[in-house]
């Protein structure tokens, strides 16, 4: 048996036994108990003539099985730790070495597979690269070196120190353009790159997609005046990031002030608005901005609307000295900032409007002297105001002038005419109506009343044949009866049986095919024919051509006809019944064609078609045609009967 007992240096630390019996003992060397060596021979020699035998001692120190390299980590900006896993269990301990094998950290034995092992590498320099590898080792034999890992510390932490601005912080610069340094450069020591952000924000929350500064100066310009501050956060080589920095403010401003954005007028007033209440105006504005700081403003307030001046107010604030008199006044700022700048030009802040008068009084109209309609009345009306516009009219209907006993006063907004519904019982007979307006200007001032010259319900007459038997200038009202042809001052209405139809006299004569009442005076026109005058029209059906009752039939012979009654004319030498005002068809041969109407013969006369104006087809004398048109006279050194064309459809070529 051999017995290897601990160093000690007595040189006995081996011992020999057989059977139990000590039978000599050696030195163990301290190598082999503190490095490992590949092979120790130990050996005792009996003497030859003793009875003994040689024993020969081999011990092999096998090296460790290599650790696993870890994710190693960045500690400070001098310091990294490596970390391993133990894979063996016969080492001594770890050491991290570097490329020529110099150890630069190393840990005790971790006593047992599968344990994490960190070391911790000091006094390095910021933002480097260091690359290592770890083995493990028992005595004089080292394991095989782990993957090598690099790591490298972190940058060098931004400070007021390390990045430095060719401006001084708060202090105005008139320079837009801003140059920061990085003090040391990029590089190993310091740091790799800079992130960052140039705003006006004292402070900023990173998202890591700001722009990189990693080389030479940062030139940033301000694009405005105003205050800026640069936002930097640093990095290392690895993208590893070590601290943030605030720099500024730094202030910028070559531009001009800006004059203010909101003014008000204290008492109510609204500018660009008429108003009769606020004489002595009182100011307030904000909004104004200036880099170096707002001095005041200078203040114009009058009627020239490109005024300026050299007053100046300290404060946000104008009031006027004294009342002012009706007008448009502007109120003309120009802000100044403390380093003497002034606005690129003056603004007009506020538009103040004071109108003291009323407006003039309305004209008012009516349709005419009577109507046909009791339940309506069409009126129109019209004031001026040279100050404030008018901004409003009010109208009234009553049985005298300015009175509301009708119609109560009713806003018309801004309209000029409109056709005033007339509440039950409607219009009665032999009453006087007047329609009364005001008006009010933009200021809120409300003029007289005016009023029109009085509008009368005319007695309703049955037929057209009745009211030609009325003498002129009697009131008279016709209910529901069809428009056959319109011109450009009149129109003609005929009853749908074509017993009789008659002139109208009206400015805006409807279209054809309408059925309408009218009201107005019975009369004649210039030529003597009868006729309904200053007629008062009131649309019931809108047109409809298919409405107009098919023409009557005449033979030229006949057209016009006698005297109807002691008040309607015929045609000089006229026969028959009288069909003035009628739709009426002839027939008959040409015989002469003027631009102005057609000569036509059926043998028992010669008549005129009057074209008026309206495009027909290309005639030539002996061309037999039918012509429709109204029956009406002209003066030809006697009253002779003709026939109107209608329309371009009036005259057809039959031939």
């Amino acid at each position: 048996t051999i017995d290897f007992t601990p160093y000690t240096g007595a040189k006995n630390e081996v011992k020999y036994y057989i059977d139990g019996v000590s039978v000599g003992s050696v030195e163990r060397t301290e190598d082999t108990q503190n490095i490992g060596l590949n092979m120790v021979a130990y050996g005792f020699h009996y003497r030859v003539n003793s009875v003994g035998w040689f024993d020969d001692c081999a011990m092999y120190a096998a090296p460790p099985v290599a650790p696993v390299m870890g994710a190693a980590q960045t500690l400070s900006t001098t310091s990294i730790r490596w970390k391993v896993t133990d894979k063996s269990n016969n080492e001594v301990g770890f050491k991290v070495v570097d490329a020529a094998q110099k150890i630069v950290a190393s840990a005790p034995v971790s006593n047992g597979t599968g344990s994490a092992v960190s070391m911790d590498e000091t006094g390095l320099v910021a933002n480097t690269a260091y690359t290592r590898t770890v083995k493990a080792f028992n005595g004089s034999l080292d394991s095989s070196p782990t993957a090598a890992a690099t790591k490298w510390t972190l940058s060098v932490p931004p400070s007021k120190s390390n990045v430095t601005c060719d401006k001084a912080e708060g202090a105005i610069s008139s320079s837009a353009d801003f140059t920061f340094t990085a003090v040391g450069g990029f590089t190993s020591g310091t740091l790799a790159q800079y992130r960052y952000v140039w705003n006006t924000s004292p402070t900023h929350t990173w998202t890591e997609s700001e722009q990189v500064w990693n080389s030479g100066d940062l030139i940033l310009s301000a694009p405005s005046g105003g205050s800026y501050y640069l936002h930097v956060k640093g990095y290392n080589g690895e993208g590893v990031a070590n601290g943030t920095l605030d720099l500024g403010p730094y202030k910028f401003f070559n531009e001009p002030p800006t004059n203010p954005t909101s003014v008000i007028e204290i008492n109510g007033a609204e500018t660009d608005v008429w108003q009769s209440t606020v004489t002595k105006p009182s100011f307030t504005w904000s909004g104004a901005t200036a880099g170096a700081g707002i001095a005041g403003y200078l203040v114009y307030f009058g009627d020239n609307p490109e005024g300026t001046s050299t007053d100046m107010v300290t404060t946000a604030a104008y009031a006027a000295a004294q009342s002012v008199s009706t007008g448009t006044y502007y109120l003309r700022l120009c802000t100044k900032d403390d380093a003497g700048q002034t606005a690129a030009k003056w603004m007009t802040a506020f538009v103040f409007k004071y109108d003291s008068t009323a407006p003039d009084t309305p004209e008012v109209m009516d349709d005419g002297d009577f109507t046909g309609t009791p339940n309506e009345l069409y009126a129109a009306w019209f004031a001026m105001d040279d100050e404030s516009d008018i901004a409003e009219y009010q109208y009234a209907v009553g049985t005298s002038e300015g009175a509301s006993d009708v119609v109560g006063w009713t806003s018309a907004g801004e309209e000029m005419e409109l056709m005033i519904s007339i509440p039950s019982p409607g219009l009665q007979l032999g009453q006087m109506y007047y329609i009364s307006v005001n008006a009010k200007n933009g200021a809120g001032l409300w003029s007289e009343a005016g009023y029109s010259d009085g509008i009368a319900l005319a007695p309703e007459v049955l037929t057209i044949a009745a009211a030609k038997m009325l003498p002129d200038a009697t009131p008279v009202a016709l209910s529901n009866k069809v428009v056959t042809a319109s011109y450009k001052s009149s129109f003609y209405i005929e009853e749908t049986n074509r017993t009789s139809g008659i002139m109208v006299l009206a400015d805006m004569p409807p279209a054809a095919g309408s059925l309408v009442t009218v009201g107005g005076m019975m009369g004649v026109n210039t030529v003597g024919e009868r006729a309904i005058l200053n007629a008062v029209v009131t649309a019931v059906e809108e047109e409809d051509p298919a409405r107009i009752p098919a023409a009557l039939y005449v033979n030229c012979g006949v057209l016009g006809g006698g005297a109807f009654g002691p008040y309607t004319i015929g045609a000089d030498g006229g026969t028959g019944l009288n069909n003035v005002g009628l739709l009426v068809k002839v027939c008959g041969t040409v015989s002469d064609v003027d631009d102005l109407y057609v000569e036509i013969s059926d043998g028992s006369a010669t008549i005129k078609v009057h074209t008026d104006g309206i495009e027909i087809p290309a005639l030539v004398v002996g061309d037999f045609v039918s012509a429709v048109g109204i029956s009406s006279l002209e003066l030809d050194e006697m009253l002779k009967p003709i026939v109107r064309l209608v329309n371009e459809n009036g005259i057809v070529k039959l031939n």
